[in-house]
């Protein structure tokens, strides 16, 4: 396990050096075919190998049916430890709901996963029913009824969460769009280290049977706490024991074939080495209806690292705090079309990285999506060094700029250094809207509370440019925002 001074530390040892940790195969409770459901037993290998009894060795293909079955998402508890060989690989085709829930546990680690994806999200998110333990139930959205009747059971008997009369009856729901991922934390999770994973579907898979998502880190109640009535899309008051996900170690992680690789809040959090290769947008197997019917589906990213609530952006409970990314590189190819053709019906920018928080840095991030490089959300103390953003402003109809600061507010000591942002389309927003007054390739942001926003060496080049070679607008004081303009690049 890889811990670094300072971020992590070491859990309490559970063997002695004359007692070293046993290593157990799956086998023992699976088939292990690739073809026969084995789901009941990987619940069941993972149970027995939680509180660090054992690390479970994962050393034949194993199929895990879930699907839209509320309860066959696999629960991970504290002290987990699962290794793949050359030869293991896990098979799962959720949809709508978790393959795995991380739910305030600790002292995980996951080495040299392979993850093949074979399901597929609908169209429709609601009207479409569930599963119970394989009873088709008609009413009811996957999502909510797995959040509000597995997890939050789950939640009540194994972390003494006081659901119920005189609080609230259901965990945090965080929308079909999270849940729909592989992995799922939430809550006070932590000591979390994921190393060497691929996650993959098919060679031939179309953009219709991506994976939907990689990580969801959420926020979630603190163990054997009352959880308080709150009115719905209300803020949670500050006396809630909620926790983000902490101490968290990615590394060496690639995705192949996805929508959204992470997305959510964390502290303390390492993401290193992350490669992203086919992505797309959800679509129908023809390639149309993109984001779902009614575009249900949050427009996709590799990384979406949201920060605090709209009352405070810069809040320290609810935003990513001590976050470090390093050495990324998103390559595509992109599968299927611009989620948004008119520009009076905006629906969502599907920029490489989008992030904010506090204490954040970002250095050596490659992207040659054509969608866009980058949103930076409200922030304190953050630095993007060496980035590389290639894009096509054709491709996204000229709506989306390569880069945007879309809250326009409450930027402080953001400092970007050495960022290139290319745009190989040959007549730079020719179509851009008449209404558009700011430099589109990369806009500014105006609010007055932003302070001590620096740039160092941001470079725009475009192959043409009818346009004033204006600079970014950026409100507030202590700014330092030149942009050099190539044209003809």
């Amino acid at each position: 396990m890889i811990y670094f001074a300072g971020l992590f530390t070491l859990p309490a040892a559970a063997h002695t050096d004359a007692d070293p940790p046993q290593v157990r195969s799956i086998r023992e409770w699976v088939k292990g075919d690739g073809i026969t459901d084995d789901n009941t037993g990987v619940a069941q290998a993972f149970e027995a190998c939680k509180d660090n009894t054992f690390t479970l060795q994962v050393d034949s293909p194993v199929l895990i049916h879930i699907g839209r079955d509320i309860m066959r998402p696999v629960f991970v508890d504290n002290g987990t430890h699962v290794q793949f060989t050359r030869n293991g690989l896990f098979i799962v085709d959720n949809a709508l709901i978790p393959a795995f829930v991380l739910a305030n546990c600790s002292d995980i680690h996951f080495a040299g996963w392979h993850v093949k994806y074979i399901g597929g999200l609908p169209m429709e998110r609601k009207g479409i029913g569930y599963l119970l333990n394989g009873v088709v139930v008609k009413e009811g959205e996957p999502s909510s009824e797995f959040n509000d009747l597995t997890l939050t059971r789950w939640l009540k008997v194994h972390r003494g969460i006081a659901f119920g009369r005189g609080a609230a009856r259901t965990t945090i729901w965080h929308g079909p769009t999270d849940m729909s991922a592989l992995f799922y934390l939430i809550g006070s999770t932590s000591q979390v280290t994921i190393e060497d994973m691929n996650l993959f579907v098919p060679p031939d898979a179309r953009g219709s049977r991506f994976i939907p998502m990689g990580f969801a880190m959420l926020t979630g109640y603190d163990n054997n706490c009352v959880p308080p009535t709150i009115k719905p899309n209300a803020t949670l008051p500050a006396s809630a024991r909620v926790f983000v996900p902490s101490h968290l170690m990615f590394k060496n992680i690639v995705f192949d074939g996805y929508y959204m690789g992470f997305q959510g809040t964390a502290h303390d959090a390492i993401y290193t080495n992350i490669t992203g290769l086919r992505y797309g947008d959800l679509e129908d197997d023809f390639g149309g209806t993109v984001g779902g019917a009614g575009k249900w589906f949050a427009p996709p990213h590799l990384f979406y690292l949201n920060g605090g609530s709209k009352a405070d952006p810069l809040e320290e409970r609810s935003n990513n705090k001590n976050v470090t990314i390093n050495n990324v590189r998103d390559l595509g190819p992109r599968i299927g079309k611009a989620r948004d053709t008119d520009p009076e019906h905006r629906s969502g920018y599907d920029c490489s990285l989008k992030i904010g928080g506090l204490n954040i840095s970002v250095t050596d991030y490659e992207s040659s999506r054509p969608d866009g490089l980058m949103d930076v959300l409200p922030c304190q103390n953050m630095t993007l060094n060496r980035v590389r953003g290639v894009y096509d402003s054709s491709f996204i109809h000229d709506i989306y700029p390569g880069v945007r600061f879309p809250f326009g507010d409450y930027y402080q000591n953001l400092t970007l250094r050495d960022v290139t942002l290319t745009d190989l389309a040959a007549h730079p927003y020719a179509n851009a809207p008449a209404k558009e007054k700011r430099p589109l390739p990369f806009t500014g942001a105006r609010g007055q509370n932003n302070r001590n926003i620096v740039f160092e060496n941001v470079v725009i080049n475009v192959k043409n440019w009818s346009r004033p070679e204006s600079q970014p607008e950026f409100g507030g004081a202590g700014n330092q925002t030149h942009v050099t303009f190539n044209i003809g690049k």
